[in-house]
């Protein structure tokens, strides 16, 4: 198990601790299920995606350029079709709330998404320059 994917289940399992707080202790007019599973969906979406762009050496960066541009389109639809589905299978009174709090986790995971990242590539690039 990589290291980033022990950060993302620590991550996931944090956020998911505290918005479980949040929603049923501060807000449980609008506690949902479907909000217990968003963390943990991010950290599993997050982590394939990582993967897929860390596999290969791209030499070029455009082949890189390419291959993030697909993975986060891919990310978006993955992230659009859970949203909705979720919004139409919750209560009307609680779909604001939701969309809410999907949209806060989707900024912290991108944000921790584009740091991991950085810090493969730069790793990356430290360990290419002390062998080169």
């Amino acid at each position: 198990m990589n290291l980033f994917t022990k950060q993302y289940i620590i991550i996931a399992s944090a956020l998911t601790i505290i918005s479980t707080l949040v929603f049923e202790i501060a807000l449980p007019q609008y506690s949902t299920m479907a909000a217990y599973f968003v963390p943990a969906f991010f950290a599993i979406v997050s982590v394939l995606l990582i993967k897929v762009l860390i596999k290969p050496k791209f030499e070029k960066i455009a082949k890189f350029s390419n291959a993030f541009m697909l993975t986060n389109t891919t990310k978006l639809f993955v992230y659009l079709i859970y949203f909705v589905t979720s919004i139409l299978t919750i209560d009307s009174s609680k779909r604001i709330a939701f969309a809410v709090f999907f949209m806060l986790m989707y900024l912290i995971y991108a944000v921790i998404d584009t740091i991991t990242l950085l810090n493969i590539f730069r790793k990356n690039d430290s360990e290419d320059q002390a062998v080169g």
